[in-house]
């Protein structure tokens, strides 16, 4: 929309858009407490669609990704819609997540391989990543729960990350408490919000957002570039005890759990990094 603001003049607000919708390249560093064996990092895109109730499904399609796209769902408690394998799946199977993995390697040296082909890819290289552009587009089809579809375009804010490049990142280190949250021994099992703190290198890109994935969806917290910590409050998902921003006391340990903070580099590529059971 179009406004008059005095003596600035007129101004162009928004983008008219009804769904908030991106792609960009995405550098994750995943540590495994318990399988330290799995502890790796990633590149890939991260394909975001905000959550709406009026929103079914939606399909993305560009470059990097398969030929048919790649199908995200609404699923209760997560803010976000979440990759599934097919249209037809049932979402509440599977956690909240937006990032298409292109490769991923192991920190011993090896490549990690995913039994989830919805969320890897198998076959990318180096050469595949090199070739996906800066503002290539991405086609966004959304259905909406009127049966109706709406259709947009978004060009990639920064392309993923080659494996050299990502070992190039500056990752933010968990601290030894947070770390104790995952490890089976003390595992985080609910009550009052959970406390995440971290460190990060000189020069890393400092975090904006920290992120708790559970059972019952996915809660965030925003934070200004100088912490080193957050709580992150319990907030319209079932895993909430109905008293403001604490979690079910005796929170199911049977799911996966996740701690991780979001930053960004100068090229507007996301950097996540996750602590995980």
């Amino acid at each position: 929309m179009a406004r008059n603001n005095g003596n600035i003049g007129w101004e162009l607000i928004g983008n008219q858009r009804e769904f908030e919708t991106y792609a960009n390249g995405a550098a994750i560093k995943r540590m495994s407490v318990n399988t330290p064996a799995n502890n790796r990092y990633e590149t890939g895109l991260n394909l975001y669609v905000g959550a709406k109730t009026n929103i079914l499904s939606a399909v993305v399609t560009g470059p990097g990704l398969p030929t048919g796209g790649i199908t995200l769902k609404s699923k209760s408690g997560c803010d976000f819609l979440t990759i599934v394998p097919n249209a037809g799946s049932n979402t509440q199977n599977f956690g909240c997540g937006t990032i298409y993995r292109l490769r991923a390697l192991k920190t011993d040296g090896t490549t990690y391989t995913s039994s989830n082909a919805y969320l890897y890819d198998t076959t990318a290289t180096d050469a595949s990543i090199q070739a996906i552009k800066p503002l290539d587009l991405y086609k966004y089809v959304i259905s909406k729960t009127d049966n109706t579809t709406v259709t947009y375009w978004n060009r990639l804010r920064s392309r993923p990350l080659t494996v050299e490049e990502i070992g190039l990142v500056k990752f933010v280190d968990f601290a030894p408490a947070t770390t104790a949250l995952m490890t089976t021994a003390s595992l985080y099992t609910g009550g009052a919000a959970p406390a995440v703190s971290w460190s990060v290198p000189a020069n890393g890109p400092r975090p904006f957002k920290a992120g708790f994935f559970h059972t019952g969806g996915s809660d965030f917290q925003n934070v200004p570039f100088s912490a080193s910590s957050a709580t992150i409050p319990c907030s319209g998902n079932t895993d909430c005890s109905g008293s403001g921003s604490n979690y079910n006391a005796g929170l199911s340990t049977t799911g996966s759990y996740l701690f991780q903070t979001i930053a960004r580099n100068r090229f507007d590529t996301q950097i996540f990094t996750q602590i995980t059971q």
